[in-house]
């Protein structure tokens, strides 16, 4: 039986294209805005039938949650919603969670076109832009909000190149909470989004990094390593070192490099903040290899020896890679995730060129997926 969800009471997401969710990894949209207002989606029908199922715990709306706690307990969305609100048994809107469009400045190896115009111009896709009404229609909703709205997550695309954030920051309450999820690859000094956030004395800086150096200039493809760390240090100055958190993907670029990036983030003294990459299921046309879980017992062995090898680390992320290991022994491996890593790697170096290749920056690893490639490969001679 699904868990029942405060989100569907107390929570709303728009997607970059305008689409209309309670939460992150809620099965589908429940309407656009580029169709409708917002207030018709929020008492449309089909909104009111999602609800009653959530409360009653039967809705298949909330499987992306349901397979994140299969994997590691109490991992989803859905309990961290659950211990942060607690339901008033009708929609008082507590946390926002905004992306108005697509609009970013790097390519990373695991996004795509929905959530960055960069990849959308590679892939000659249109760039998801939003209409003044559209806008409108959501501050005003936030407007008549402000009271009850307690944390406002800011995404995109990338949140600091957004112009309607400026908007928005103008009508919030200066004491509600921002979660901002940014590359921060961006100049700080005349951003002016960033400049409104500045009034706001609750921000929590969530900063998308889960490697250093050359591996992080590779999958966030179009960053700079040094802008990185000079906006750090700007952050801790305009806002503190406690209100900045490292925000990792364990996926497989970041499984085999974790000693090197646990060790600079305890030199950096911030927080880290891990998320699992499941894009298999929440995103079917993401299936590219990046989640370890599917891969071979060999490579998930040695990922499991990454971890069991680390010295001392912050709680949250020894009680998250903990999870993960145990994870990695409990899910069945699927044939031919070693060929299909390896072929989009290739088909993706040729779109995307870095300035090392896979094969270098993660040597080992490499040599473990060619080698359960060739596996793979007289498996089916058999």
């Amino acid at each position: 039986m699904t868990l029942s969800c405060s989100a569907i009471d107390t929570a709303l997401q728009i997607t970059t294209d305008g689409g209309i969710k309670p939460c992150c990894p809620g099965a589908h949209e429940l309407g656009n805005l580029r169709r409708d207002p917002i207030d018709i989606i929020l008492s449309s029908d089909t909104y009111k039938q999602v609800r009653q199922s959530i409360v009653n715990g039967t809705s298949p709306y909330c499987k992306n949650c349901d397979i994140n706690d299969a994997i590691i307990p109490n991992s989803s969305q859905r309990h961290t919603f659950n211990r942060a609100f607690s339901s008033p048994g009708h929609q008082q809107l507590k946390q926002l969670d905004i992306r108005w469009s697509n609009l970013c400045n790097l390519t990373c190896r695991y996004c795509c076109s929905s959530d960055s115009s960069e990849w959308a111009k590679l892939e000659a896709k249109p760039i998801e832009s939003i209409s003044r009404d559209y806008a409108q229609g959501v501050l005003d909703l936030i407007k008549q909000n402000r009271n009850t709205i307690q944390v406002v997550y800011l995404l995109g695309g990338e949140p600091l190149l957004q112009k309607y954030n400026e908007d928005l920051l103008d009508i919030l309450d200066n004491k509600t909470q921002i979660d901002i999820v940014t590359n921060l690859n961006v100049r700080l000094d005349n951003n002016r989004v960033y400049e409104k956030l500045k009034s706001f004395p609750h921000v929590r800086w969530n900063v998308s990094v889960d490697n250093i150096g050359d591996r992080f200039e590779y999958v966030r493809h179009g960053a700079n390593w040094d802008l990185l760390l000079n906006n750090i240090d700007t952050l801790k100055q305009d806002f503190g070192q406690a209100h900045i958190f490292l925000h990792p993907v364990y996926s497989i670029w970041s499984a085999f490099s974790l000693a090197e990036y646990l060790d600079f983030t305890q030199r950096l003294g911030v927080e880290v903040w891990w998320q699992l990459a499941n894009e298999d299921e929440q995103f079917p046309d993401l299936i590219r290899g990046f989640n370890l879980f599917k891969h071979s017992a060999r490579i998930k062995e040695s990922a499991g020896k990454q971890i069991d090898q680390l010295g001392r680390v912050d709680y949250r992320s020894k009680k998250f890679l903990g999870q993960v290991r145990d994870g990695l022994l409990a899910t069945t491996s699927v044939l031919g995730r070693a060929e299909k890593f390896l072929s989009w790697t290739a088909r993706n170096e040729q779109q995307l060129k870095p300035k090392y290749p896979f094969k270098d920056l993660w040597s080992e690893l490499n040599t473990l997926l060619v080698e359960d490639l060739q596996h793979e490969q007289l498996e089916r001679l058999r």
